[in-house]
């Protein structure tokens, strides 16, 4: 449950390359407070120039209550966070909201599209942290480079947990979730990415299944763009191909777009 919304000012207190083009940011509350808590899977609305509010997933583990961290996308529209944002500047936003909430499971099954993974991060990490290891996180993208938190899902103790698959977009090393979702399971559910991954995970698991949580995002193409990842399912041969992975119907910094659904 997340706590009332109000207003913060956060100072940046640390930006970090993870690829080419996803950035971490570190922010603290300005004052040096103590940051409202929030729980796995919640996001906070950063207020920018121009008067755009944009929500971004955190992705640290909830526990923390001195610093919220963010990955941000390179844009390719205005206002670009990374190229004018600086170590020390303020930030307004609101206090977390949580509406894809991590809800109490035996097991887990999370499947992550591109920079979709930072919610699905924080609640990995809050899981690995209280000793819960019955989860698997399905984390795809284009390629090992492109990858944000590549390192650290490789590693203890996260690896054991993670799959991570790279395809280049080519539709015949597309990643096939069919055998991932067909088997009987108690577990439940959670996709986070770009439409076309959702509606495959829905088509195969059942978009009414009370199992299956999602965090809904937009992927526009543009002219020229390049395919970030597909997905197949080989039962049916479909093929999902989410293209340029965004978060936003116009915006690819990683910003979410309509509030995700927890069935």
């Amino acid at each position: 449950m997340s706590s009332p919304q109000r207003d913060l000012l956060l100072r940046v207190a640390e930006i970090r390359p993870l690829t080419k083009d996803i950035h971490l940011f570190r922010l603290v509350d300005a004052g040096d407070r103590e940051l409202p808590p929030f729980t796995a899977g919640a996001h906070i609305a950063l207020r920018l120039p121009g008067g755009i509010s944009r929500r971004y997933s955190l992705c640290n583990d909830p526990a923390g209550r001195d610093r919220y961290e963010i990955a941000v996308r390179r844009e390719r529209q205005e206002p670009r966070l990374i190229e004018s944002a600086r170590v020390g500047d303020e930030l307004r936003a609101a206090s977390p909201h949580n509406s894809f909430e991590l809800v109490p499971a035996e097991e887990y099954v999370f499947i992550a599209g591109g920079i979709g993974v930072t919610a699905i991060l924080s609640m990995v990490r809050h899981l690995q942290a209280r000793g819960h290891e019955r989860y698997h996180l399905f984390y795809l993208s284009a390629s090992a480079e492109s990858t944000a938190f590549r390192d650290e899902l490789l590693a203890p103790p996260f690896a054991s947990h993670v799959t991570l698959h790279h395809d280049g977009g080519v539709p015949e090393r597309a990643f096939d979730l069919w055998p991932v979702l067909e088997r009987p399971t108690r577990a439940h559910i959670y996709c986070c990415g770009p439409e076309s991954l959702i509606a495959a995970v829905e088509g195969a698991f059942g978009d009414q299944n009370p199992r299956l949580h999602v965090e809904r995002f937009k992927a526009p193409l543009h002219a020229g763009s390049n395919t970030e990842f597909t997905v197949v399912l080989r039962k049916s041969n479909k093929i999902a191909s989410p293209g340029s992975i965004s978060h936003s119907s116009t915006f690819s910094d990683g910003s979410l777009s309509g509030s995700g659904t927890g069935r």
